[in-house]
């Protein structure tokens, strides 16, 4: 039983909990220059109802912010705050490309930021779930190793980046079908809890669980940051 937690999140939580069939997709396209704030679109919001008319939802830091653009004149009207032009380049801009459309380059800043958009993604089979919708990044990888580091892991190396990248979906994947932060914790510690081995082990299990879901919410899913 100890090693299924050392090499696979069990996918019991999804079935103790009646879920909503609510979907999301949310990518993080960069920081506000002028706020400072983290700005992600929710690609399963957009809606095209004209030819150059947009509606979708976007994060700007904590506030849900419902919006349409113009793509022909890149206006941007949200439901709070005043109509805006976004500037040339920055994470807004980047966010009307999304919306609009646009293809994004390889290399462009919402890649390079790290911030749940980049050249990993999570969709392991044996679980039967679908975590297409939550990219993890290489700098979330190294970001999770880091902070293993600093607890000291003993059992960092157990945990290749694949798994990391699944662990750190699978959370998000949880969330976004309506668990919450506190419910995800107490399933997951009461599995480690059951499980046969040292305690040594077992903290160091749940220290990683830390771990992944402190580094989900700051890098792939802002929107379930608390």
């Amino acid at each position: 039983m100890l090693k299924s937690l050392l090499l696979g999140t069990p996918i019991a939580i999804l079935s103790t909990l009646s879920l909503p069939a609510s979907a999301t997709d949310w990518r993080t396209v960069g920081v506000s220059t002028r706020t400072r704030e983290t700005v992600a679109i929710d690609m399963s919001s957009i809606n095209r109802v004209s030819r150059y008319d947009v509606q979708f939802r976007y994060l700007i830091g904590k506030d849900l912010v419902q919006a349409s653009v113009n793509c022909d004149s890149s206006l941007v009207t949200p439901n709070i705050g005043k109509p805006f032009v976004p500037d040339m380049t920055g994470a807004t801009r980047e966010m009307i490309k999304l919306a609009c459309g646009e293809k994004e380059k390889p290399n462009s800043a919402n890649y390079e930021q790290g911030y749940g958009h980049g050249s990993r993604v999570s969709a392991p089979a044996e679980r039967g779930l679908d975590l297409r919708g939550f990219w993890v990044s290489d700098r979330a990888i190294y970001a999770t190793h880091a902070l293993l580091n600093t607890f000291n892991h003993p059992l960092a190396y157990r945990y290749d980046a694949s798994k990391i990248a699944d662990d750190i979906a699978f959370y998000c994947y949880s969330r976004s079908r309506g668990i919450t932060d506190q419910q995800f914790v107490e399933i997951m510690t009461g599995e480690v809890i059951k499980a046969d081995g040292p305690g040594s082990v077992k903290g160091a299990v749940i220290q990683y669980q830390v771990a992944t879901r402190a580094i989900a919410k700051s890098y792939v899913c802002p929107q379930f940051k608390d």
